[in-house]
C-alpha cells in the first residue's frame, strides 16, 4: 500500500444497460469524536436504495476518524512509551475501525477508492499490525487503497445497451485547505486541472467544505472525413466532498472553534451523470454523458 503518494487507478464497472451513475464522495467523517453526526451514512444508505445497485458507486476521501492526526503521530513515534500503551492504543483504534467497517459495508464492491487523510492510524501490534486504518478499510470494501492523490478512470461497459463503452476521470486528493472565503478552497481544486488535464471530476476534501460548481472547456477537432473543424464542449465538476463533523457545539471545545474556523455546511456530495444517444449530421450515432453534483 501507498500511504500519501500518487496513484493510477483503474475501476472497471457493468452499467447493465442503464443510462445513469451516481457517485458519492465521502470522507471527513471523523467518527471517533463527539461532535461527529452518525446520521449521514444512514441518509445515505438510504438515498442510494431508491436506484438499482449498479448506478451508483462511491468515493472514499479519507478522515473516516480522527484518532491522531500526522503530527501527533509523529509524537507518538518519538515517544518511549511501553509496549503495552501502545498495545492499548492499537485496540482502542481497532474497535473504532471494526464499527466504522460496519458502517460502510452496504459500499462494499462499489468502492471506486479509499484514500488515506491526516487523520490515519497505523497500527504496531494487534491483527491489523502494520497497517493503516484506511488500508484495512479497502481491504474490507474490497477496494484499491489509492494513496493522497490519485487519477482513477472509471472504465463503463453496457452504457445505456449492450457492448457500449465510456469511461470517467476522476482526479482526487483528501484534499488541503484555502483560505476562508468560499472561493478559496475550489481555487486548489481547479489547481488541479492545471496538473492534470482532460479529467471529468476533480475533488477534494479535508477543508471539510461541501460543494459543486461546473466549469466548460472547449476543444477543436479536425474531422477527417469532412475536412472541416469542429468544436467541442466538455462541462467538468470541480467538488468539495464535505463532512460529518461539527465545528461548532454548545459545551464542547474543536479546534474549528479554539482557531475561530468557519463552520460548514454537513453531508456528502453525489455526481450524477447521464448518458443519452445523439445522432450527428452524418448520421452518426454515438453517446454523450452530462454530469451535475448534488450537494
Amino acid at each position: 500500500m501507498g500511504f500519501n503518494t500518487f496513484e493510477l487507478n483503474l475501476f472497471r464497472h457493468d452499467l447493465k444497460r442503464s443510462n445513469r451513475l451516481f457517485i458519492a464522495f465521502v470522507g471527513d467523517n471523523h467518527d471517533d469524536v463527539g461532535i461527529h453526526l452518525s446520521d449521514h451514512l444512514a441518509e445515505l444508505k438510504k438515498f442510494t436504495k431508491r436506484y438499482k445497485p449498479h448506478e451508483v458507486l462511491f468515493h472514499l476521501m479519507g478522515d473516516y476518524g480522527d484518532f491522531c492526526s500526522t503530527s501527533e503521530r509523529r509524537i507518538i513515534d518519538r515517544s518511549d512509551l511501553h509496549d503495552t500503551t501502545r498495545q492499548t492504543l492499537d485496540d482502542h483504534a481497532a474497535s473504532t475501525l471494526k464499527k466504522r467497517i460496519k458502517q460502510f459495508e452496504f459500499m462494499k464492491g462499489r468502492v471506486i477508492g479509499v484514500h488515506n487523510g491526516n487523520h490515519d492510524w497505523f497500527f504496531t501490534t494487534g491483527e491489523y499490525k502494520n497497517k493503516y486504518a484506511s488500508e484495512v478499510l479497502a481491504e474490507s470494501l474490497g477496494a484499491k487503497h489509492i494513496g493522497y492523490v490519485a487519477y482513477s478512470v472509471v472504465q463503463l461497459k453496457n452504457v445505456i445497451g449492450d457492448n457500449c463503452g465510456m469511461k470517467m476521470d476522476i482526479v482526487s486528493c483528501h484534499g488541503k485547505g484555502g483560505g476562508k472565503r468560499i472561493g478559496a478552497g475550489f481555487n486548489t481544486i481547479e489547481d488541479m486541472s492545471y496538473i492534470f488535464e482532460g479529467a471529468d471530476i476533480y475533488a477534494q476534501g479535508h477543508n471539510h467544505q461541501l460543494g459543486g460548481i461546473p466549469s466548460a472547456r472547449l476543444t477543436v477537432d479536425l474531422n477527417a472525413k469532412t475536412g472541416k473543424l469542429v468544436y467541442k464542449e466538455k462541462i467538468i465538476s470541480f467538488i468539495r466532498t464535505g463532512s460529518a463533523m461539527q465545528g461548532y457545539k454548545p459545551g464542547k471545545r474543536t479546534y474549528v472553534s479554539d482557531a475561530l474556523m468557519k463552520p460548514c455546511a454537513l453531508g456528502f456530495p453525489i455526481s450524477v451523470i447521464e448518458f443519452s444517444r445523439k445522432t450527428a449530421k452524418d448520421g452518426s450515432r454515438h453517446i454523450v454523458k452530462s454530469q451535475k453534483t448534488l450537494a
